[in-house]
């Protein structure tokens, strides 16, 4: 059996015959929109917390957390909950990203690095990745393999990464009112004069950790 924690909309994964997926959130709405694209009698979707699971021990042959783990606030007991109800010699898969690492060509540098620096308030830990080898030790991992995979975009338009996360920031900012309208309207409108002079760059990288269960 398959656990996935967030995102999990976005996987085609095949269990077999006696298999299941179970996908976990603690959004209602995404899994409402997941349930009703869900045509797969071996998929089920259960609103869940990350940090107290409330499922069986050693149930599960793989588990997969993609850009979740760096929005709880107890990762530790998160990790630890995950390897309790893994299966000996089950697979964790756990995708998230350095937020000191996200790169935007800028005409104003001071500007971004208030943007930046306001945003960290999104998630608890906008650094996990660099404590995540370590912490999954602890929980009780054996041994992890750590890669990456850049996200590279050098147009601002609809069709790539960081076009809507420039949407979610700027959202978020507004709400929080951390960071100037004005700001962030003047933000957008450099980004746009960046991709029409042909010189618009962005850049993450996502950090990838594969552990077993041992």
């Amino acid at each position: 059996m398959l656990l996935i924690y967030g995102h999990f909309a976005v996987f085609r994964v095949a269990a077999g015959e006696s298999g299941c997926v179970l996908g976990i959130d603690v959004s209602q709405d995404l899994l409402t929109f997941a349930a009703s694209h869900n045509e797969r009698p071996w998929v089920a979707f259960r609103h869940g917390d990350a940090a107290a699971l409330d499922l069986q021990d050693v149930s599960f042959d793989r588990a997969v957390m993609a850009q979740v783990l760096e929005y709880v606030a107890d990762a530790d007991a998160c990790l630890s909950g995950l390897h309790r109800v893994l299966r000996p010699g089950g697979r964790l898969v756990v995708i998230d990203t350095d937020w000191d690492g996200v790169i935007w060509h800028t005409s104003d540098v001071d500007r971004l690095r208030r943007i930046k620096f306001a945003w960290e308030e999104h998630c608890a830990d906008p650094r996990l990745p660099r404590t995540l080898l370590a912490r999954l030790r602890s929980a009780g991992f054996g041994p992890v393999t750590v890669t990456g995979f850049p996200i590279i975009n050098t147009r601002f338009d609809p069709s790539v990464l960081s076009y809507g996360l420039v949407g979610l920031m700027s959202d978020f900012l507004e709400r929080r009112q951390t960071v100037a309208a004005r700001d962030l309207e003047e933000w957008v409108a450099d980004l746009e004069a960046l991709d029409r002079q042909g010189r618009y760059f962005f850049s993450l990288l996502r950090c990838v950790f594969i552990a077993s269960r041992a």
